[in-house]
């Protein structure tokens, strides 16, 4: 089982990975005179991997946490952590 940490950075991956799949170089490389499914190869790419990305973004929302106090929950991170001991700047007194 993935965990909720490695969910989160995968979604944060994904647009990465899009755009070096439609790089022009890797994208170059459908570029030949033969046909699939009846569309130029170039074309098969593309929608390929639009449609990979979609797919790969809506299992991993399923995955992620459902709302930001959920979030907070799963991932405690030291701003929570300054909260409870009482260090907040804003509280000084600058007179």
């Amino acid at each position: 089982m993935i965990g909720p940490k490695r969910i989160v950075f995968l979604a944060k991956l994904l647009p990465v990975i899009g755009v070096v799949l439609i790089l022009p170089p890797l994208v170059s490389v459908a570029n030949v005179d033969a046909n699939l499914f009846g569309f130029p190869a170039i074309i098969t790419y593309m929608f390929a991997v639009w449609i990979f990305l979609i797919l790969a973004a809506y299992l991993l929302q399923r995955k992620l946490p459902s709302s930001p106090a959920d979030q907070s929950e799963q991932f405690p991170n030291k701003s929570s952590r300054n909260k409870s001991s009482g260090n907040n700047l804003s509280d000084t007194n600058n007179d």
